[in-house]
C-alpha cells in the first residue's frame, strides 16, 4: 500500500510534464479579497511563502479494495503536483518539528527524538484508524489540492470545498476540507512559526 500512496517519494518518479513557481502569500491575499464562505483567510502569512512545483503525469491506480477510502481527493487526478515549499526564497524544511507524528498507532516509539516522518496519509472511521502511514520526505509535498484551489478556486467551491488559513499558538496551517458522500478529506500544510519546517498531513474521515 506505501508504495501506491501519492506520497512526494512516489509521484516524483513520474515523468515531469512542466514546471513552475507560486507566490503562496499573494494568491492567499487574493482569495482574501473574495466574499464567500468557503474561503477563510483569519491569518496571512508573516514571511513570503512560495512553492516551487513540478507537474508530473500520474496514472490513476484502480484499487477496488480502497475506492473512496484512501487519499481519494488525490487519486481521482491523472496528474499530481509535487512542491518544494520556499520562505524568502530559502527551502522550508520537511520535517516533523513537533514531533507530533510519532507513530502511537502502531508502534512504540522508545526514544524521545522520534523518526522526522514529515508527511502523513491516514483513514480514519468511528472505531480508529483502517489506515496510517508515514514517510520521511526529502523531495517536498504532494501540493496538488493546495495549487488547485489557488489557481481554479471556482472550480474548487462549485466542488464544496474549503480553504482555511489561520495561526495558533504553535503553528501556522492552511488547512483544506471537502466532503464526498460519506468520506470527508482533510489536507493541511503546517509551518512553525518561523517557517524553517513543516508537515503535511492528508486524512479520510468516514462520516457516515
Amino acid at each position: 500500500m506505501k508504495q501506491l500512496l501519492p506520497a512526494a517519494e512516489n509521484i516524483a518518479k513520474c515523468k515531469v510534464l512542466s514546471e513552475g513557481r507560486l507566490n503562496i502569500s499573494e494568491a492567499l491575499a487574493q482569495l482574501a479579497e473574495r466574499n464567500d464562505e468557503h474561503i477563510r483567510i483569519e491569518n496571512m502569512p508573516s514571511k513570503t511563502l512560495e512553492v516551487k512545483w513540478a507537474e508530473v503525469h500520474s496514472p490513476r491506480i484502480k484499487m477496488d479494495f480502497a475506492d473512496g477510502l484512501v487519499a481519494n481527493r488525490l487519486y481521482s487526478k491523472n496528474f499530481q503536483f509535487v512542491g518544494e515549499f520556499l520562505v524568502e526564497g530559502s527551502s522550508v524544511l520537511a520535517k516533523d518539528w513537533q514531533n507530533k507524528f510519532a507513530d502511537t498507532v502502531t508502534e512504540t516509539i522508545a526514544s524521545n527524538t522520534p523518526p522526522s516522518y514529515a508527511e502523513i496519509f491516514s483513514t480514519q472511521s468511528e472505531d480508529g484508524y483502517i489506515l496510517y502511514e508515514k514517510f520521511e520526505t526529502t523531495k517536498g509535498f504532494n501540493c496538488t489540492w493546495l495549487l488547485e484551489f489557488l489557481i481554479a478556486t471556482q472550480a474548487c467551491i462549485e466542488s464544496n470545498e474549503y480553504l482555511i488559513a489561520s495561526i495558533n499558538e504553535q503553528a501556522y496551517i492552511i488547512e483544506l476540507q471537502a466532503n464526498n458522500g460519506p468520506y470527508r478529506a482533510v489536507e493541511r500544510y503546517v509551518f512553525n512559526l518561523d517557517f524553517t519546517a513543516m508537515t503535511w498531513e492528508h486524512h479520510t474521515y468516514i462520516i457516515a
